[in-house]
Order: C-alpha cells, then structure tokens, then sequence
C-alpha cells in the first residue's frame, strides 16, 4: 500500500511532508553506505577498514531505524493492519519492576561514563598513534546514548 491508498481520511500535510522526509532521508542514508562499502572494497588499509566499517555498521542500523520510522508513520497514516517494528509508547504492564531495574541500569551507565572518562584522560598521550582515544570517545558517546534511552524508559514507567 503506497502512502496515498489510506484506509481512513487523507493523510494531513504534516503526515505527507514527514513520510517524505523520512524517504529522503532512507535514499541519502542508501547512498551514504553505498559510499562507504565502496571505500571498504577500494582501500587495502586496515585502519581505514577498521574505522569505516565501524561507520558503516552505524548507517546500516541507522536505515534500518528510518526504514521502521517510516513503517510506523505509514502504519499510522494507512491504518495499516501489520503493526511497526517501533511500538506505540506505552506504559509498561509492570512499571515497578522497569522502574527498579531502570534505575540500577542508569547508576550502572553513569559509573561507565566517569571510568570511561577517567580512561580517556589517560589515553591523551596516545593519540597520535593509536586509536584507542577514539574508541574511548566512542564508548562514551554511546554510554550517554543508553543514558538517554533509559531516561526515557524511566519517564514511561512512572
């Protein structure tokens, strides 16, 4: 079903105008990783190979999380009787339980990030010949990713 044969009313202009950018964004990402494989094929070095790849492991999970954004918004617009991979935001059946383990996950993260960023100041040095400061940035940049999703978690359980 294209975005246009909806079951229910006319998608509003905001529904239309956010499936299109949504599709836009699935083409540019399309050819982002088309790049990025390419590069892969085309360079023999290994540091290169190693932090590309890295890249296009993110924009691979990237499309597939615009391809479920656009599934979601399409579902919703189409009345569409498959269900989105992303759920509906709802309250959990046992929020005490999210709640409590939530909240022993975030002490958890938080810990990671301060030993995470102790590790980096150690690390200063090594920059120029080593990637071992930016994988620490990078590990950081996801610990305060998985901060935020628990915050969010937090927020539905209450």
């Amino acid at each position: 079903m294209t975005m246009m044969e909806t079951r229910g009313p006319a998608p509003s202009p905001r529904d239309r105008a956010r499936i299109e950018i949504l599709q836009h964004h699935i083409d540019d990402e399309r050819e982002a990783i088309a790049r990025y494989d390419a590069l892969l094929d085309e360079v023999g070095d290994r540091s290169v190979q190693y932090l590309v790849g890295m890249i296009s492991d993110d924009e691979a999970r990237h499309h597939e999380m615009l391809r479920e954004m656009l599934h979601h918004a399409q579902a919703h617009v189409t009345m569409s009787e498959q269900p989105p991979q992303v759920p509906w935001r709802t309250r959990p059946r046992d929020p005490h339980t999210v709640r409590y383990a939530v909240r022993a996950l975030r002490r958890i993260e938080r810990r990671d990030l301060r030993e995470l960023r102790s590790l980096r100041r150690r690390l200063r040095r090594e920059r120029d010949h080593s990637f071992l400061p930016l994988l620490c940035d990078l590990m950081i940049h996801d610990t305060k990713k998985h901060l935020r999703i628990l915050r969010d978690l937090d927020t539905i359980s209450r």
